[in-house]
């Protein structure tokens, strides 16, 4: 799911995330993430991806159900 915010409205993604209750989550290659998990195991969790336009934010949402399966 995308959320389409206006920088208006979110000055600052990094802070927004953590307001909203969000640790930061960085991958192996180095890519910057966001999750919230549903109760106290890694899965399921809510995984957040941020894109930073000119004019707006895109907040690009998920649900992890399970670890993934594959290699990479």
């Amino acid at each position: 799911m995308k959320l389409i915010f206006d920088r208006t409205q979110v000055a600052d993604p990094q802070m927004f995330m953590r307001r909203c209750g969000y640790g930061l989550h960085k991958t192996r290659n180095g890519e910057v993430s966001y999750v919230k998990r549903v109760h106290g195991d890694w899965y399921p969790r809510f995984h957040v991806y941020i894109l930073e336009e000119k004019d707006k934010i895109v907040v690009n949402l998920h649900l992890d159900q399970r670890a993934p399966v594959y290699a990479g």
